[in-house]
């Protein structure tokens, strides 16, 4: 993607929110590949959590 999340991501640690962090996800144009979207969007999302440190937090 074009979106640098990993700033946001650091913002949220550092107020120390303690709740969840959702996606939300556009239509896919290929409905046969849409829990391989999911899962690619899932595993990013965990990804850059990880890198700022944020999943540690709970």
């Amino acid at each position: 993607g074009v979106v640098k999340f990993e700033p946001y991501l650091q913002a949220i640690k550092e107020l120390k929110i303690d709740g969840v962090v959702s996606i939300e996800l556009e239509y896919s144009p290929n409905p046969k590949r849409i829990i391989q979207w999911v899962e690619e969007a899932y595993r990013e999302t965990a990804r850059r959590m990880d890198l700022v440190g944020l999943r540690a937090l709970s």
